[in-house]
């Protein structure tokens, strides 16, 4: 925190002399966070310090952060955080844009994976019962209401540092929207069931969609009230084998994935059919 807002004050003091903007420190892209190896600042000295002195930079809104580093004297970001809010209030743009900021720069980082669901063979015939959910050659089905199981990133499952620090989430949900036929999407378009407390069962009536094939997304919140934001993008990243949000979400389990390493769309969706095999008309002779 006093580095990151030493190199703060020290590019204000800079740009305020050289109206043209600090050239030396350009503005952030979003993968800066990760540093110069692409690979969360392994090899990136100043890449906490400099996240900070950027977001705050960004957010250019320089009075009341000043004002906040001078009288709360915030020893980590959440106390930072909280003293920004006090003073801006929580709909703030500019506490909005720190918000997004921080996700940006991989300063908050809290995320969720959906590994399976109460397990159960979906009846044959008759009503949808609950907990009904079966994969069959690596694609999922689900009748009924069925209850994920949603558990928290650990620090060895992020891409961040080692010394970083995983906040413990509070809240949980899960969205869902139609399944696509590639790997290709992004966190968008999702219908969020309603957050819950982490720890208290969270569930889907899938009575209450149509059949059809279905993505699922988890997002939590963690103690400090920071939601995921699903960022930073991965869409491009050097990497082929999480080179889009959704490879790299499905990686993390983050969007529901049968796959490890997701290679195929169809292994990554949950099938709804809550319709059940129909009577044949079939009459023997």
């Amino acid at each position: 925190m006093q580095e990151g807002g030493a190199q703060y004050f020290g590019t204000q003091s800079f740009m305020s002399l050289y109206p043209a903007g600090d050239q030396t420190t350009p503005l952030p892209a979003p993968t800066d966070w990760r540093g110069a190896d692409l690979d969360g600042g392994n090899n990136s000295g100043e890449i906490v310090e400099g996240a900070l002195e950027r977001l705050w930079r960004l957010d250019n809104e320089n009075a009341g952060q000043i004002r906040v580093h001078m009288t709360a004297q915030a020893d980590s970001f959440k106390a930072w955080k909280d003293a920004y809010v006090a003073l801006k209030g929580t709909t703030d743009p500019a506490v909005l844009t720190l918000f997004n900021n921080a996700a940006d720069n991989g300063i908050v980082y809290t995320r969720g994976k959906v590994t399976t669901f109460s397990e159960g063979a979906p009846p044959v015939a008759g009503p949808p019962a609950p907990g009904n959910f079966r994969v069959i050659d690596n694609i999922a089905f689900v009748r009924g209401t069925i209850t994920p199981t949603i558990t928290q990133l650990t620090l060895a499952e992020t891409p961040l540092a080692t010394n970083s620090a995983v906040i413990a989430a509070d809240q949980k949900d899960m969205g869902f929207k139609m399944a696509g036929a590639d790997l290709l999407d992004n966190p968008v378009g999702f219908t969020f069931l309603g957050p819950v407390a982490f720890g208290s069962s969270l569930t889907w009536n899938t009575t209450t969609v149509a059949d059809n094939d279905y993505d699922l997304l988890v997002k939590l919140r963690n103690a400090h009230t920071w939601l995921d934001s699903f960022k930073p993008d991965f869409t491009g990243d050097t990497n082929a084998a999480y080179n889009t949000n959704e490879k790299w979400l499905k990686t993390q389990h983050a969007w529901y994935s049968q796959e490890a390493v997701p290679t195929d769309p169809d292994k990554g969706k949950v099938i709804v059919d809550n319709t059940g095999p129909q009577a044949s008309n079939f009459k023997p002779q």
